[in-house]
């Protein structure tokens, strides 16, 4: 009795999981058709090359996440390669767009837990991974709005709570908190418990391992902004700042798989600011079909690894 409520409950889980998704879409899709007129009187001016060097930022960051995560594992003492990392880092990627999270922890399992690893490591190793990208990139969008307010007198009065921001989420990531937060998920997915062999250091180096992979990402955005309509290159820290900002938040979420439809629609949102909603909401979207298009070719590409 109680394995069919657990079954029936996971099922209604990914349902509501599903209409989420769906739900943001029409809104973001609704807005476009409301503003159909206005997106066929805009002109746009296609720039491939900047759509050129988007892609070559995208293809960085998938390489980037893979070391990003060998050095994390590393660093946790567990022995692997690079190459099994990427392979298994690449191809639970796109295993992420399945409604229920559980699909890249899975695929994690199968790809990594053939040699010395254990299941629990692995799980582990994916909520510190987690912590990590959203400690990370809460950072960068606050340092950055620390940086970019700067000549506004109006946030000068302020500028304490990024700063006091940056120290809380640095307090955040000390191994304490971690394995506290980690026991919790634990707890909830009923595993035992595995050793966390980090020291704050090793934390602080994979911190900084992931401030060149949002400034990446933000670059990326900031070519395919540019590809489509002109946007000055004074706004390009504002611009790393929303791809960190919306990326970390729908990690946060966990209600969508891989973040669909909540990024979009944070992205959307801040991209408003320095250029029109609908062409705000076109690239919001254009970004994550690149992601799925350029992500299921590495896929099948990382399989022959």
């Amino acid at each position: 009795m109680f394995q069919k409520i657990k079954a029936h409950g996971r099922i209604f889980k990914n349902i509501f999981q599903v209409l989420i998704v769906c739900g943001l879409f029409f809104f973001l899709g609704f807005n476009l058709y409301k503003s159909w007129n206005e997106i066929k009187g805009y002109d746009f001016q296609f720039n491939y090359g900047f759509l050129v060097l988007s892609i070559c930022f995208m293809l960085l960051l998938y390489a980037m996440t893979a070391v990003n995560y060998y050095f994390l594992l590393k660093k946790m003492g567990l022995p692997v390669t690079l190459r099994k990392v990427t392979k298994a880092r690449i191809i639970t990627d796109i295993m992420g767009y399945i409604p229920g999270k559980v699909w890249t922890l899975l695929g994690r399992f199968y790809y990594l837990n053939k040699g010395q690893i254990t299941k629990m490591e692995i799980s582990v190793s994916t909520v510190i991974e987690f912590i990590i990208m959203i400690v990370s990139g809460s950072i960068i969008a606050v340092a950055l709005i620390l940086i970019t307010g700067m000549d506004n007198p109006s946030l000068q009065p302020y500028y304490y709570m990024p700063i006091a921001s940056i120290f809380v989420l640095l307090i955040l990531i000390h191994p304490k908190i971690i394995t506290f937060i980690v026991r919790k998920f634990e707890k909830i997915f009923k595993i035992p418990n595995a050793r966390i062999n980090l020291r704050y250091k090793d934390i602080i180096f994979i911190i900084s391992l992931y401030i060149p992979y949002w400034l990446a990402g933000g670059l990326m955005l900031f070519f395919l902004i540019s590809s489509l309509t002109p946007v000055s290159f004074a706004s390009i820290l504002q611009i790393i700042g929303i791809y960190a900002a919306s990326c970390a938040i729908s990690i946060v979420t966990f209600i969508a798989p891989a973040g669909l439809g909540i990024r979009e629609g944070i992205m959307s949102f801040l991209l408003a600011f320095y250029i029109p909603l609908p062409i705000a909401i076109i690239i919001s979207i254009l970004l994550r079909v690149i992601f799925i298009i350029i992500g299921s070719a590495l896929a099948l590409m990382a399989k022959k690894l």
